[in-house]
């Protein structure tokens, strides 16, 4: 895999050889051979990596990354890597398919976000929906989608409840409050929307606790992000 010192991300992929243990650990108990997964958000790819491995050439995995420049890292490590199985789309997600604007980071590859339709920052981009993506490619099984785009989240779950009410996938969600309040959403908007989905939401620390906005609501914006682990009622019995 291709990986950066000088970057959030892959930095620690270059000094450690891993990315997020308790998220990658995570993801090998629950992605199997033969899966569907889609990866929103995909950065240079580690965990678009580890899907394609999990679920092998039987399996598929979409990856979505609207940065130009990081799709093109993350194109290079799916060819190195020799996964045909694996699909880029260096595209945004969100709640419409069309144009969104995209900030590209200074620094921090993996910090780029979509910003205000409005706004005359960051470059033009491609925008499309969840939803829309299960029609373009006719795919007839989605068993897992991580979504960390930013603060874009609520956007992508706008754009993917028919998608997500046909599959029932278990869900991986970041909640950042700076972030999406940024978007023009909230924590509790994000969660309410899940709520509405009929996912139960849990953290994951080597155990999973269901989530509690309220133990939340005191730390200051930078503490206020953690990754969510969503899994659909009737199959929430069985984490």
């Amino acid at each position: 895999m291709y990986v950066s010192p000088h970057d959030y991300v892959s930095h620690q992929i270059y000094f450690f050889g891993s990315y997020d243990p308790l998220m990658t650990n995570w993801l090998k108990a629950h992605v199997h051979e033969g899966d569907g997964c889609w990866d929103v958000g995909a950065e240079r790819g580690w965990f678009s990596l580890l899907m394609g491995d999990l679920v092998g050439p039987t399996g598929r995995v979409d990856s979505f990354e609207a940065n130009p420049e990081t799709f093109a890292k993350l194109k290079a490590n799916i060819t190195r890597n020799r996964f045909d199985w694996v699909r880029a789309h260096n595209t945004a997600v969100l709640a419409k398919v069309g144009e969104a604007r995209f900030e590209v980071p200074t620094q921090d590859s993996g910090a780029g976000h979509v910003v205000q339709s409005t706004s005359k920052d960051g470059m033009a981009v491609p925008a499309t929906t969840l939803d829309e993506m299960v029609e373009r490619t006719g795919i007839t099984k989605l068993n897992f989608i991580k979504i960390d785009i930013e603060g874009s989240e609520t956007a992508a779950l706008t754009g993917g409840q028919r998608a997500i009410e046909r599959f029932r996938p278990k869900l991986l969600i970041e909640y950042n409050r700076s972030a999406l309040r940024r978007a023009g959403s909230s924590v509790e908007e994000l969660d309410h929307m899940l709520e509405e989905l009929n996912y139960e939401r849990y953290t994951f620390n080597g155990k999973l606790r269901r989530v509690d906005l309220d133990s939340w609501q005191r730390l200051p914006d930078e503490q206020y992000v953690f990754n969510v682990y969503c899994l659909y009622r009737n199959d929430s019995a069985r984490p």
